[in-house]
């Protein structure tokens, strides 16, 4: 689904369940498309990097639908979060221009 938002704005109220979940699951997938393809066809940018927690499936999913791709060599421990805390963990995915679909 490409919903065309680049230079589009979007207020979505109630998304923590029902349509308005589903309408902000949406947005995010395709608000990070319209972010890659600023990044690189505008700001001519060769790899886009992105990181999370290794608890936010959410946004992993996200990462995962726009084919960045996640190298367990690249997790890390967040330095500004406590030892031991749940949240220190982090993974890192990738994109490369070359790499790109459906520009």
């Amino acid at each position: 689904m490409d919903l065309h938002l680049t230079g589009k704005r979007a207020l979505v109220t109630g998304s923590t369940a029902g349509i308005g979940f589903a309408i902000a699951r949406a947005l995010a997938t395709e608000g990070a498309r319209a972010v890659l393809r600023f990044a690189f066809d505008e700001l001519g940018r060769d790899e886009i990097v992105a990181y999370t927690t290794t608890t936010n499936l959410r946004s992993r999913r996200v990462m995962e639908k726009l084919e960045m791709t996640y190298d367990p060599e690249d997790d890390f421990d967040h330095p500004r979060i406590a030892p031991g805390h749940p949240l220190r963990p982090h993974v890192v995915y990738r994109i490369r221009s070359t790499n790109r679909q459906g520009r």
